[in-house]
């Protein structure tokens, strides 16, 4: 058995839920990754990933006492969908995508504008956090839309093999990762984790961290930087630093806990290296960056955790998260969980529900305008009842985004279906697993949902008296679904409007 095997060969194994009373709370697997190049088309200046360790391995977060209190027991929210039903189109493995129409019509208006920024916000588990897949589908709508820059990301090292593409990161001292773990006991966990569910934080001597583009097409032009940090008592100082040059200091010592946001517009679109370096003078905690051009265009932010699930955005502290996500301002949140629920063999249909519900909510709260989706888990392979409860997870997923004026994308019929996992291998797509896919196959499975976004986009652009109902009988296999060709979109100039 070789070391990705065995890594992986079984679910559940960090065993029970250490951090919630809740006993149908899901067991989190172990994330790898094949022992491959990187695809083609996304380079990358630094070796790919051979496979992300046990989540045990990672140091110890810091020690403050978690909300002892349960989440509120929200009752669904009345959702009238009848505005977003009103133009019917057929969309393959697209349930309701006409309560996307505030996100197509944000699109629509960039062309109309010739300014502005549309900005995503995908969450999810390890199949995002690989950003393969993402990069697919932001290289698509960036091509298509406009580039509006790398967006949000994580600093430091989350992780060993945290690697986003379109962006260069660097890091320096003792930063140390602080994000829900289920194997870390629940009194060394304090939920302060921001936007994306991640922080660094620098406790001992100074540390240092940069943003600076990559070497790819994408992201070139930095006009917009803003840091994302945790005021706190006792905080540390830092200093921002452009090219070298001191332009900021900045306190992050608070009497209360809460977020701390710098925000740095430049005037001069390049190729900018920005840093931030910590002080000192006490523990300066980070949860991430936002990297954006002037636009106009689109802005697509990766937010993947190995390990993660629905339940994973419970765990943390909702008044942090909900002020970043307020701020950050999404037109459209994409959630794609479901594979770690399904090693669970506790969770139930009604649990789950009940997780997919409160974590929607949860983002409606902190972005009432923004469209949703829920993207279903891709196909895996498992024993029986690790196959039957993904039927059912992607059957609940359906039903709440139903049920909350959501659209729901289905993935393992995107791949093919029950059972695709095993031909994607055969195809040298998927991973040997059983539950992940190679780079190349992470990279089809974007460009395909790439290319649903362009279809229904240009299904809600056509005029209204236009909108015929598409066939439905299109080929059910991935590959035979060609995906729309992204076309390029000249960058405004300086002038334009600003982020």
């Amino acid at each position: 058995m070789g070391l990705l095997a065995f890594f992986v060969a079984s679910c559940g194994f960090f065993g029970p839920q250490k951090t919630r009373a809740d006993a149908s709370a899901p067991q989190l697997l172990v994330s790898a990754f094949p022992e491959e190049p990187p695809p083609q088309h996304i380079k990358d200046e630094e070796p790919p990933p051979q496979h992300i360790k046990d989540d045990e391995q990672l140091p110890p977060v810091s020690q403050n006492e978690p909300r002892s209190e349960e989440p509120e027991d929200v009752q669904p929210e009345v959702v009238n969908t009848e505005d977003a039903q009103r133009v019917e189109y057929d969309i393959p493995h697209l349930k309701n995508p006409g309560s996307l129409s505030t996100f197509l019509s944000a699109l629509e208006s960039l062309g109309s504008r010739g300014e502005g920024l549309v900005r995503v916000a995908h969450f999810g588990d390890s199949h995002t956090a690989a950003d393969f897949m993402t990069t697919e589908i932001r290289r698509a709508l960036q091509g298509r839309f406009g580039d509006g820059g790398r967006g949000f990301v994580f600093l430091g090292r989350p992780w060993k093999y945290y690697r986003p593409k379109d962006i260069r990161l660097e890091e320096s001292g003792r930063w140390r990762p602080q994000r829900f773990i289920i194997s870390i006991p629940s009194d060394q966990l304090d939920g302060q984790y921001g936007f994306g569910g991640v922080a660094v934080e620098c406790r001992v001597g100074r540390c240092d961290v940069a943003v600076r583009p990559s070497k790819s097409a994408y992201g070139k032009d930095i006009d917009f930087f803003e840091l994302y940090y945790l005021r706190q008592p006792g905080g540390g100082s830092f200093v921002v630093k452009v090219d070298a040059k001191t332009v900021e200091s900045v306190e992050t010592d608070a009497e209360v806990l809460g977020s701390g946001f710098y925000a740095l517009e430049l005037e001069d679109a390049k190729e900018h290296r920005i840093e931030v370096r910590t002080l000192g003078d006490g523990p300066v905690r980070l949860f991430g960056a936002i990297v954006e051009s002037r636009g106009p265009g689109v802005v697509y932010d990766t937010l993947g955790i190995n390990g993660a699930a629905f339940e994973t955005v419970l765990q943390w502290d909702r008044d942090i998260f909900l002020e970043q996500l307020e701020r950050r301002g999404p037109d459209l949140i994409v959630a794609m969980y479901g594979t770690n629920e399904s090693c669970s063999k506790t969770l139930t249909p009604a649990a789950y529900a009940a997780h997919v519900r409160e974590v929607v909510q949860l983002f409606r709260q902190g972005a009432p305008g923004a469209a949703c989706l829920l993207i279903g888990p891709p196909d895996r392979q498992g024993e029986p009842g690790e196959l039957e409860r993904l039927e059912w997870i992607i059957s609940v997923q359906s039903e709440v985004a139903a049920e909350l004026g959501c659209a729901f994308l289905d993935a393992r019929q995107v791949m093919g279906g029950a059972g695709s996992h095993a031909l994607w291998q055969v195809r040298g797509l998927a991973a040997q697993d059983g539950i992940h896919l190679t780079l190349r196959g992470y990279k089809e499975l974007g460009e395909q949902i790439a290319g649903i976004f362009l279809q229904v986009y240009e299904a809600h652009a056509q005029p209204l008296e236009q909108k015929p109902k598409q066939e439905t009988n299109r080929p059910e296999s991935l590959g035979e679904i060609e995906p729309a060709t992204p076309k390029k979109t000249k960058k405004a100039g300086d002038d334009d409007g600003s982020t």
